[in-house]
């Protein structure tokens, strides 16, 4: 199979005269692999110093000879009670607040905790020395879910001294960092290192430069702690791969740094109430992008959730079909949480493969389905997008910071573009903003808000060279730093955009505003919109309709070299954006797929070349017209003119004649 299927399993919280029972029922479904241990380390090390790992051998060899494979975790994202009572503050964190974070849930330490770092160096190294080249073990998991229930920011006093460590390292000079964080304001400036604390619990917002390298800071050290980990099992394993479960929503860590030290991204697909299918899609777009390569699905909602505002079981065929959504970007395994749904626990409510009492049901048959429609899928590769989506997560500590409207998160700059991308059917790499771009017809950077001179070079010569790169609000505003660019937006973009920000807003929805282009569209805008200048060599494509700005330039192209630059200067909804981009698209030579509502369209590559992924996300049957002939590798139908999905269906199309790229019209 060449895409394996799987679950989290929990030994340590089974009956041993279950696991046997259990292993052959994975089998039964089509599973190939099981994920255990990321939370046994009081079972492995009951004592201080004394480990017991018979029990995980044992289970891993049941395993095995049901013929699973394995994937290792280190467990130090719970560490045991007697760690906690033994060292107490010595490794339990301190939240905003300055109250120190108590025992008894998940992810309660502090990862700058040199004594918190021994101990869980030390069992990472007993499971190595132990694991390290067990054959059925084919990688490793790095704790579990890096940076959740808001733990990547730690405000102990050994954080704050660290802190000045690391910005003693980066500026040298106190006056140095004096003048990156503009301290002549509000007296803030500092005489002595000793003077400079984390911005906690503070009378009125923080210092920007002092907020933006406190965001940097507190990533780094949730990096270090992987790196750490990271270094001593490469001394230890053989051919096995290391990776780490990303989450969406994470908005605290720098995925991108943290990747550099794996082997493998990995990723936990859930589908709560307020997210949509383009919203997951930007979120396994993202984790692809991190190394640029397939990567697994860690864990994935099997049934219902018990974290969400509401928690809905999935529709039939709704599981299946996020496992296939996983797949079409990039996944060449989808492991679902849990195998069974717990017993114990905090996540009782939360579903899992087998509900409560263990016994086969609805979902189980649904994924021993599925695995068996995947059995015979031929091995996937993925090629290069035509499109790049740019992302930051500077950019976004900074924007968080300073919204300006409190609706305006630091995704909302994102989100409308994305989303106009994800219904053109087009494959997009989301990607970090060090990547080459080179081979990309259309660079997205959306809302680059830190540019420096790098950076601000980099996109000049891609434009430079061909590419077509658009560029949202409030991209240029600042520097690295976090200061505004003396000369205002777009600040170093301002040549090659052709335009000059001379005022902007956060109108709220008190004052009207709609946006027409030049083609006679309009739309409806709202949330943040600036007042520019266009260059005398740069193109108006859209302008402002009410209000004052009525009549002047709201969104401006300029052609640079043998490529352009578009620049909006506001926000507005899905339609907006989506009549934009189609703009850009079309003079980059990029057809969108024309399909109903709800249906996404992706491509992967194999031996017998491009299988197309065609997935209704809708409770609805749909009908979707397909140009070529081709069959359905999950059901083996011939597929010719027209293609019918049940609700929540999907299929993935492989061509039997050639024809022009891409399924739809």
């Amino acid at each position: 199979m060449s895409v394996k299927l799987g679950a989290a399993y929990y030994p340590e919280q089974v009956p041993r005269e279950r696991w046997a029972a259990d292993a052959a029922m994975m089998r039964e479904a089509g599973f190939g692999v099981a994920r255990l241990g990321e939370f046994g380390w009081a079972f492995l090390e009951p004592e201080i110093g004394r480990f017991d790992l018979d029990w995980l051998d044992e289970a891993i060899a049941v395993l095995a000879t049901a013929g699973l494979r394995v994937v290792l975790c280190t467990p130090t994202a719970a560490p045991p009670a007697w760690l906690t009572t033994r060292l107490g503050t010595e490794v339990l964190p301190v939240g905003a607040d300055g109250r120190t974070r108590q025992p008894g849930s998940r992810r309660h330490y502090c990862p700058t905790s040199e004594a918190y770092q021994t101990h869980a160096l030390r069992v990472v190294a007993a499971l190595g020395d132990r694991f390290g080249k067990h054959p059925a073990v084919v990688g490793w998991q790095i704790d579990n879910e890096l940076g959740c229930h808001d733990t990547v920011r730690c405000y102990c006093p050994r954080c704050a001294e660290r802190f000045r460590a690391y910005l003693r390292h980066r500026y040298e000079a106190l006056e140095s960092l004096n003048q990156a964080w503009g301290t002549a304001v509000w007296s803030q400036r500092y005489s002595a290192w000793e003077e400079v604390l984390p911005p906690a619990n503070l009378v009125y917002r923080p210092n920007p430069g002092h907020w933006l390298d406190w965001c940097r800071f507190s990533s780094f050290n949730v990096e270090r702690f992987l790196q750490l980990q990271v270094a001593l099992l490469r001394k230890h394993t053989d051919g096995h791969w290391i990776a780490h479960n990303f989450m969406g929503r994470c908005d605290q860590l720098d995925h991108a740094a943290l990747a550099r030290h794996l082997d493998l991204a990995g990723y936990d697909h859930y589908a709560p109430p307020d997210t949509s299918p383009g919203d997951r899609a930007f979120e396994l777009d993202r984790i692809r992008g991190l190394l640029g390569k397939s990567f697994w699905v860690l864990e994935q909602q099997a049934a219902q959730i018990d974290w969400g505002t509401c928690n809905p079981l999935p529709r039939p065929g709704e599981a299946r079909l996020m496992t296939l959504q996983a797949v079409a970007h990039g996944a060449d395994a989808v492991l679902y949480w849990p195998w069974r749904a717990p017993v114990i626990g905090a996540e009782q409510l939360h579903g899992g493969v087998l509900p409560h009492d263990g016994r086969p049901g609805r979902t189980f048959h649904e994924l021993q389905a599925l695995a068996a429609e995947l059995a015979d899928l031929p091995p996937l590769g993925h090629g290069q997008a035509p499109i790049a989506f740019l992302r930051g997560e500077a950019d976004r500590w900074a924007l968080d910071g300073q919204r300006l409207d409190e609706s305006l998160g630091p995704d909302a700059y994102d989100r409308d573009l994305y989303q106009a991308l994800w219904g053109t059917g087009l494959d997009v790499d989301v990607l970090p903003l060090e990547a080459d771009l080179a081979g990309y017809r259309v660079v997205v950077a959306a809302t680059r808000y830190l540019v420096g001179a790098d950076l601000a070079a980099r996109l000049e010569r891609y434009v430079q060279g061909g590419g077509l790169l658009v560029l949202g609000p409030r991209s240029g505003t600042k520097t690295p730093d976090n200061q505004v660019w003396q000369e205002g937006p777009p600040g170093p973009l301002s040549a090659l955009c052709g335009v000059r920000v001379l005022e902007f807003e956060a109108p709220g929805s008190s004052y009207p505003q709609s946006i027409g282009f030049d083609d006679g569209a309009w739309f409806a805008a709202g949330g943040w919109r600036e007042r520019l200048e266009p260059a005398a060599d740069a193109e108006v494509v859209a302008r402002y309709l009410d209000d004052f700005l009525a009549g002047e330039a709201a969104i401006v192209s300029r052609l640079h070299g043998e490529g352009r630059v578009w620049y909006s200067g506001v926000l507005g909804g899905f339609d907006f954006a989506d009549h934009f981009l189609r703009l850009v698209l079309a003079e980059a030579g990029l057809t969108p797929m024309v399909a109903p509502s709800g249906i996404e369209r992706r491509t992967r590559q194999s031996a017998q070349g491009p299988l197309h992924f065609v997935l209704n996300h809708t409770a609805e049957r749909k009908a979707i017209s397909v140009d070529e002939d081709g069959v359905d590798l999950l059901t083996g139908a011939p597929c010719s003119g027209i293609l019918e999905l049940p609700p929540y269906g999907a299929a993935i199309l492989a061509a039997t004649r050639s024809a022009s790229p891409g399924v739809l019209p």
